[in-house]
């Protein structure tokens, strides 16, 4: 399962091509196009990297999940351990009392054999579980999280920078036409360049992080089918640990049993309890001492027939216990691998993408302030055209001299 999943994440890296002709910029705007490529790029890794997040968050809970059913095998580990003390030692008191400790010796040597392999891989399975299984699953569960959040800040950014190809696009358009306009949007896109290059490249590293944290999260869940191994076969062997505890209340009650006899001499009743038939013949009376012999060995034999119960240890146990090396190894890198991915996935997109919106709209604003500053430029000043009306409204000066005339006489 987890293998087919992690191929899909395997990294892959597409170049955008920078060839002029597949952007709506003018060739005569070099670094206004190099931008406009830049975002088409950015919009291209976001996309990529948004699908990646996605499955590997999917994978991530599905891992999780076997890091849960490991650490219920590491429990059930320690939980049977415990067990198998505990019943050895309810057996114990039986090793000396005649015609039970041939066959209690028996399962206690059984038992004694399985406890002491499991219990030697109880003390590796509690450090794993402690050390790496439990700050493994709180670091998956930390890593859903920030991957939802991930795939909301890219989608944000590849947003941004289709706005901005479009910004840019009419920028470039209403430049066209004058050199200034011109001018001013490729000394503008000159310094806005890398941002939008910082911004892919961020991207980017989020993808190759992302991949790497894919790669060892797979590791991981190829370690699990051992914990799997061990828990299944312990499941089954607590259903014979369950007879053998029954067995051993059994033998209890049997021997703690009052068992009453005549006695024929004096034809009065005597009990004593099987435990004192078997363990102090000499205080009882020899003349009963044969018949209640016969009664505990009645009461003992269909508990005794059932003592010779062969409890076979877990399956898996040397396999999971060279795979403990493997588990504690990689659970280490992936815990680092996470912390830095959760750093690219936060603080850094969140930097970037904050850059990327205050730059948005600069092209046009910036073409519009070029257009402004020119046509101030070219403008008359208001003095200039006062004077100017002036001239144009005084009477003319006369250059030849008046002639008068005289009417009349």
């Amino acid at each position: 399962m987890f293998r087919h999943c992690f191929v899909a994440l395997t990294l892959s890296i597409v170049s955008i091509s920078t060839a002029g002709a597949s952007s709506p910029i003018p060739s005569d705007l070099p670094e206004t196009q190099m931008v406009y490529q830049d975002l088409a790029q950015l919009k291209a890794e976001c996309d990529r990297t948004i699908t990646l997040a996605r499955e590997l968050r999917s994978a991530v809970a599905s891992v999780r999940k076997g890091v849960d059913q490991s650490i219920d095998a590491t429990t059930a580990i320690r939980a049977m351990d415990k067990r198998l003390v505990k019943l050895i030692d309810q057996l114990k008191p039986y090793h000396s009392i005649p015609k039970v400790r041939t066959p209690t010796r028996l399962l206690s040597k059984n038992l004694s054999r399985i406890q002491s392999q499991l219990h030697e891989l109880r003390v590796k399975t509690d450090k794993t579980e402690t050390k790496v299984l439990r700050p493994t699953r709180d670091r998956l569960r930390s890593l859903e999280s920030s991957l939802a959040g991930a795939e909301s800040r890219l989608r944000e950014m590849s947003m941004t920078a289709s706005g901005w190809m479009v910004n840019l696009s009419q920028a470039a358009q209403q430049a066209e036409p004058y050199a200034f306009a011109r001018q001013a949007l490729e000394s503008s896109s000159r310094t806005t360049r890398p941002i939008t290059r910082t911004a892919v490249n961020a991207v980017v590293a989020a993808r190759t992080q992302a991949d790497a944290v894919g790669h060892k999260v797979h590791a991981l869940a190829n370690q699990f089918n051992k914990f799997r191994t061990v828990g299944n076969s312990i499941d089954d062997m607590g259903e014979k640990m369950e007879s053998g505890e029954k067995l051993a209340g059994n033998l209890e009650k049997a021997l703690s049993k009052k068992l009453t006899i005549k006695n024929p001499l004096s034809k009065k009743s005597v009990s004593f309890s099987v435990r004192d038939i078997l363990e102090k013949p000499g205080k009882v009376l020899n003349v009963v001492l044969k018949p209640l012999e016969k009664l505990a060995d009645a009461a003992l034999q269909p508990i005794l027939g059932k003592m010779k119960l062969e409890i076979q240890p877990p399956k898996g146990l040397a396999e999971l216990n060279n795979a403990l090396v493997s588990v504690d190894s990689i659970g280490g890198t992936l815990t680092t691998a996470i912390d830095g991915l959760e750093r690219q996935l936060k603080s850094e997109l969140d930097r970037q993408l904050n850059q990327l919106r205050s730059r948005v709209n600069q092209p046009m604003d910036v073409v519009r302030q070029a257009r402004s500053a020119n046509q101030r430029r070219t403008e008359p000043k208001p003095e200039s055209i006062t004077r100017r009306v002036e001239q144009e409204t005084r009477p003319q000066e006369r250059k030849s001299p008046a002639m008068f005339f005289m009417i009349g006489g």
